[in-house]
């Protein structure tokens, strides 16, 4: 009986163990005037299934490593109050995202996100939380867009204070 629930007991932690090792990802770069930021939102990931499968199909999503799952790192740009996807690194040269994505298209040429709504923080500086996962780091500068439909609608930006000299190792929050 103890054997059975030793056995129960192994097989009921060890999802535990697998999410808790997970291997920290690598985040989006989102670029505001000068200042590069590190973001905690994969904007492309909110793109209608039509278009997200087919810059995956014609692209290629071929940069999978532990610590990308994605498949791809972005580069987004905040020019004037819109987002744009500004690069897109794949590890293939299928297709030139540009031509996938051709619909959101501005007349500057460049890629308009319009498709994303949501609250986005990014950070720069040290980072004084290290969360699990990397996409809720808490760095010492952050900066929080409220965007809707690819519009900025509303910012802040705001310092962490780093406590007691050390690095948390935990949840993260502000």
């Amino acid at each position: 009986m103890k054997i059975r629930a030793i056995i129960l007991s192994l097989f009921l932690l060890l999802p535990l163990y697998s999410w808790s090792s997970t291997t920290r990802q690598i985040r989006d770069t989102l670029i505001m005037g000068n200042v590069k930021y590190a973001i905690n939102q994969a904007p492309l990931g909110h793109l209608d299934s039509l278009h997200y499968f087919s810059l995956k199909d014609q692209v290629g999503f071929d940069l999978v490593f532990s610590w990308n799952f994605r498949g791809y790192v972005a580069t987004w740009r905040v020019n004037g109050n819109k987002l744009y996807l500004e690069t897109l690194e794949t590890g293939s040269d299928k297709a030139d995202f540009r031509d996938v994505l051709k619909d959101f298209q501005d007349s500057s040429g460049g890629i308009f996100a319009s498709w994303f709504s949501g609250t986005v923080i990014c950070g720069t500086g040290p980072i004084l939380c290290v969360s699990g996962t990397g996409w809720d780091d808490l760095n010492e500068t952050e900066v929080e867009l409220i965007i809707k439909s690819g519009v900025v609608t509303a910012s802040r930006k705001y310092r962490n204070k780093q406590h007691k000299g050390t690095i948390n190792r935990g949840y993260c929050h502000n």
